[in-house]
């Protein structure tokens, strides 16, 4: 099913992205051409390199500052890499890009990624506990808690 043919569902999943507007945009131009596709989107997630320390020596454990103070934006996650939720939340916004539902998703200690089939189909990436394991993310319901200042954003 085509992103056209999604019920309101799945929808939020598509335009509940952690990633604003201009990182949706960098994803429709930067994803690879061969993962531009409904089946393989999810894949996406495996262009950020899963890296514990950055070129610096800096630990991903200390939040931006690995990142250099920069905002975590999907072309900053491509470029240096992260742990599990910086993969997780750049797949799940790659999807988003191209209009598949998809979502962060926790499990024990990780953060995967879960992802609509061109089937109907959910399919993790990033897994390491099944589905059985995985639960919402804490997170995935920010498109509720910030309603006030994001309908002020949006105008």
């Amino acid at each position: 099913r085509g992103f056209d043919e999604l019920c309101t569902w799945h929808l939020r999943y598509v335009v509940g992205s952690w990633h604003g507007d201009e990182c949706l945009a960098w994803a429709r131009a930067n994803v690879d051409r061969d993962l531009r596709r409904p089946d393989k989107i999810g894949k996406a997630a495996q262009m950020v390199q899963y890296r514990d320390f950055n070129d610096a020596g800096v630990s991903v454990q200390e939040g931006l500052r690995f990142y250099g103070g920069a905002k975590t934006t999907m072309a900053v996650l491509r470029r240096d890499g992260g742990v599990c939720g910086a993969v997780s939340k750049f797949g799940a916004s790659s999807c988003q890009a191209f209009g598949v539902p998809a979502m962060p998703v926790g499990q024990p200690g990780h953060c995967a990624l879960l992802w609509r089939g061109p089937e109907g189909e959910w399919e993790l990436e990033n897994d390491n506990a099944g589905l059985s394991r995985s639960r919402m993310h804490d997170g995935i319901q920010r498109t509720w808690r910030g309603v006030g200042p994001c309908s002020e954003e949006a105008g």
